[in-house]
Parts: C-alpha cells; sequence; structure tokens
C-alpha cells in the first residue's frame, strides 16, 4: 500500500471541502491520519467552517494522542469528538458546502515526529468533486482529497 501524505508541520494547513445533501448532527468526524514518531508537545487541531463561520473547533493533544497510539508508526482513522455540531442543508441547493481544516499548534517542525493527512485516492467514502474532476476523479493521485468519515446522530 501506498500513502499520499500531506505533513502537518507548523504553519501548514490542511483544508478539504465536503459537502451534504441532508441536514446532520455531526458527532464525530474522522480523518486519515498518519502518526510518525512520538511528537511530544502541541496540539493536533481540526475546525469546521461554513464560509467565513468557524462552527467547531476540536484540539488533541499530543499526549492523549499518544496514550491512544502507542505505536511509534500509525495510520488510520482519528476521532475528533464534534457533538454537538448540527450541519444544515439548504434544500434549495442539491448540495450544501463545508470545509475541514486540519494542522497543528504549539509543535515543533522535526521530520521524525509528526502528523500527517492521508489522501485518500481508493476505496472512497465519498464522491470527489471541484476544479479538475473528471468522473469522480481527481487529475492525480497527490491532489486526491483527504480520507475522512462522517459520523452522524440518528433520531
Amino acid at each position: 500500500m501506498t500513502l499520499v501524505i500531506d505533513e502537518l508541520y507548523d504553519g501548514i494547513t490542511f483544508t478539504q471541502k465536503f459537502r451534504i445533501n441532508r441536514s446532520m448532527q455531526l458527532a464525530h468526524f474522522r480523518p486519515w491520519i498518519i502518526k510518525w514518531g512520538t511528537p511530544t508537545a502541541g496540539d493536533l487541531v481540526l475546525q469546521i467552517w461554513q464560509d467565513s463561520d468557524m462552527l467547531k473547533e476540536v484540539r488533541l493533544t499530543a499526549a492523549d494522542i499518544n496514550l491512544a497510539i502507542t505505536s511509534t508508526y500509525f495510520h488510520g482513522q482519528l476521532r475528533f469528538d464534534t457533538d454537538p455540531l448540527q450541519l444544515n442543508h439548504d434544500r434549495e441547493a442539491e448540495y450544501t458546502e463545508y470545509e475541514a481544516r486540519l494542522f497543528t499548534e504549539s509543535m515543533t517542525t522535526d521530520a521524525n515526529n509528526f502528523y500527517g493527512a492521508v489522501r485518500r485516492y481508493e476505496q472512497k467514502f465519498y464522491d470527489t468533486y471541484g476544479t479538475g474532476v473528471v468522473a469522480g476523479e481527481a487529475p492525480n493521485d497527490m491532489v486526491e482529497p483527504l480520507g475522512f468519515e462522517l459520523f452522524t446522530w440518528r433520531y
């Protein structure tokens, strides 16, 4: 398996637009991340935006991540608890768009100890859309979207 990653060094923000076609109560946002080494300080931060409004910010400390993921190297879904976060769909439009932003804060850039965002070019959870996308495929694997899952509450 080949992983296409974007290292989340100091000052780097990985942005991922996503769209919904129904309103939902988002319980968890689970991006596919890589943990390389053992970062010892700082936070991994997820923000959810709609246009110019930040709707939610969730932080995971390096200590919490290291406690949950004890191996030195890891890639997989990492859960950010977003509850409560209501994402509303404008029923007059086909889709309503939001943006996830993933970055680190208060971490020192270190090529041996970092987090990264993993792009999902195979077995996608959601349709790829946007500039340059043809028949649901990005122009190349290096610009494929973040692998992520949305978990919602059902009532």
